[in-house]
């Protein structure tokens, strides 16, 4: 009887085991990237803010070129590795510093400035515009209080993806690693 019980607590032990590697696998990849998106997403939101209010006013008052706008642009599109698209309040675009394999459109179809909603972005192709998923800010640009247009700012959700650890390889090393280490504890219980 007692040997018994013995191997149905030993055999309880595994199944929870693997519940919980199987859980931690299954729900810890998507809890990480959503983590990282939403960060991602804040940091570019306070970027695009930063720059459309205490630069870009100035490309309306006449105080700064489009080529000045267009060499900011360049140098943040490095720096993020991201499309930016700097527009009018119709959704014309006036300059863009875009990603390889990307282009900006001359209008934006359907622009709408409220499509984010209460968010800080959005994540998809931007009404088609790009191949793959992007986190997409908008921060509206002011002067003299009336929006006279806003700063897009477009980021590769796959860019997120490959910076997190979860590849094949990795994770199969830690599930063994992680097997390795629960059997002696088995052994000595």
């Amino acid at each position: 009887m007692r040997s018994t019980l013995h191997i149905k607590f030993i055999a309880l032990y595994i199944i929870f085991g693997f519940l919980c590697l199987f859980s931690t696998a299954t729900l810890t990849e998507q809890l990480v990237t959503d983590k990282l998106t939403e960060d991602t997403s804040h940091t570019l939101y306070r970027e695009a803010t930063f720059v459309a209010n205490d630069y870009l006013p100035s490309y309306f008052s006449g105080d700064s070129s489009i080529y000045n706008v267009q060499s900011q642009l360049s140098a943040m599109r490095l720096y993020f590795n991201a499309s930016i698209w700097f527009v009018d309040s119709t959704g014309r675009t006036l300059t863009s510093s875009s990603l390889e394999d990307t282009v900006c459109p001359d209008r934006i179809k359907d622009f709408n400035p409220a499509e984010i909603g209460g968010n800080r972005y959005i994540t998809g192709t931007y009404h088609g515009y790009f191949d793959e998923d992007m986190i997409t800010v908008m921060a509206p640009v002011t002067q003299g209080f009336s929006t006279k247009g806003y700063l897009l700012i477009h980021s590769p959700v796959s860019a997120i993806e490959e910076s997190c650890f979860f590849n094949d390889t990795a994770t199969t090393e830690i599930y063994t690693l992680s097997l390795h280490d629960a059997l002696p504890i088995l052994l000595v219980t």
